[in-house]
């Protein structure tokens, strides 16, 4: 009878338990290999005679981190990571990987999804100049409260460095209000020492004037569309003035993939904003979205990791929805059965997965549509 029920005894018993022991050893190993990996590029970072900036924010500074270096390349042996390589590993991952000779930049982009992980990059690597592209309340789940957000992403300026250089976001009320003692310049549209005004927005490129310090500078006509991306090209032109790059530079800077990225098809456009995840970015993704004159949709899973303000992002959201969209398409979630109840005027249709939301799209779409992509890898 026992060696009739031994090979289940084996599989429903034995097995798990050595799963479990063989966790508990390798567990250990595992992080010991991590840490090397980490050290290893700490001190291959750190010995790299050039300038290095390093950027954070709640969202742009992927962006920032892209049109900062494509600008600084025009002039300067720049290497920054790649993607969205913002923890530990993933920028350890990029430095060993890379041959710093001759490098006059090196940028790195730091994330945060709790409190402590800007702290741990910082004290990994060395860096001169830092960026604050905005403050908001992304990851406030894991964070708990604003005032960690704003503590964890702030912590990225060293303020006992009177020559540490800071360039902030001034549009930003968090990054406004907060005090910093170094050297700092500023960055917005209504404030700050760098200001673009006169903006004017269309799905095919953004005009702005410059103003430094009030007085009018150049107008620039980028590729790059909305609001977002002409707050993230001002740090550009901060680096511009600094390291005596022409502004004819800023001119070429292209669209990062996936943020509010235009691409036509045979009778209808695309506007991919797929990698954005914040209120903020949304609301200038539908200010774009706007100045369409055809049909207009929005696929969307709306925004997740945020339960603690659910309700008061479905509302701002929806308020900027019904005066930009005909038809909404909703990835069936938690959060956009809330947005729902508060769109108004707009037509609704419920799917299960983005790619049943653009199907459907291409059904009912007319020509002369345009669709935007808001968010789509957070399902």
């Amino acid at each position: 009878l026992l060696s009739l029920f031994f090979p289940y005894l084996i599989i429903d018993f034995i097995i798990p338990i050595l799963v479990i022991i063989a966790n508990f050893i390798n567990k250990p190993i595992e992080k010991a290999i991590k840490n090397k990996y980490i050290k290893k590029a700490i001190k291959k970072a750190n010995k790299v005679p050039c300038i290095k900036l390093a950027i954070t924010g709640s969202y742009g500074k992927t962006s920032v981190k892209n049109y900062v270096s494509s600008v600084l390349r025009n002039k300067y042996i720049v290497k920054f990571s790649p993607k969205s390589y913002n923890t530990p590993l993933g920028i350890s991952k990029f430095i060993n990987n890379t041959d710093f000779s001759c490098t006059d930049f090196l940028v790195y982009e730091f994330g945060a999804r709790r409190s402590g992980d800007i702290k741990e990059l910082a004290s990994y690597f060395d860096y001169d100049i830092s960026i604050v592209t905005s403050i908001g309340q992304m990851h406030i789940d894991t964070f708990k409260s604003i005032d960690n957000i704003i503590n964890e992403k702030m912590s990225i300026i060293k303020n006992y460095n009177k020559n540490h250089i800071t360039i902030l976001n001034y549009e930003n009320e968090f990054v406004r209000n907060f005090s910093v003692d170094c050297i700092k310049y500023t960055y917005g549209f209504n404030y700050g020492k760098y200001q673009a005004k006169n903006v004017v927005l269309s799905i095919f490129n953004s005009k702005f004037d410059l103003f430094i310090d009030d007085f009018f500078v150049r107008t620039f006509t980028v590729s790059v569309l909305g609001r977002s991306a002409i707050l993230n090209i001002l740090p550009t032109i901060i680096l511009c003035n600094l390291y005596d790059i022409d502004y004819k530079y800023i001119d070429d800077i292209l669209a990062v993939d996936n943020r509010l990225s235009l691409r036509a098809m045979n009778n209808y456009y695309i506007l991919d904003d797929a990698y954005n995840s914040n209120i903020s970015g949304a609301t200038y993704a539908l200010e774009v979205l706007r100045s369409f004159e055809g049909k207009k949709y929005l696929i969307t899973p709306g925004f997740l990791e945020m339960d603690l303000i659910k309700e008061e992002l479905a509302i701002k959201y929806a308020l900027e929805i019904n005066k930009s969209v005909d038809h909404l398409i909703l990835v069936n979630n938690s959060f956009t059965k809330l947005l729902s109840r508060y769109t108004d005027g707009v037509s609704i249709s419920f799917v299960d997965s983005f790619k049943e939301g653009f199907n459907l799209f291409l059904k009912v779409k007319e020509n002369n549509s345009i669709v935007l992509i808001e968010n789509d890898l957070l399902e």
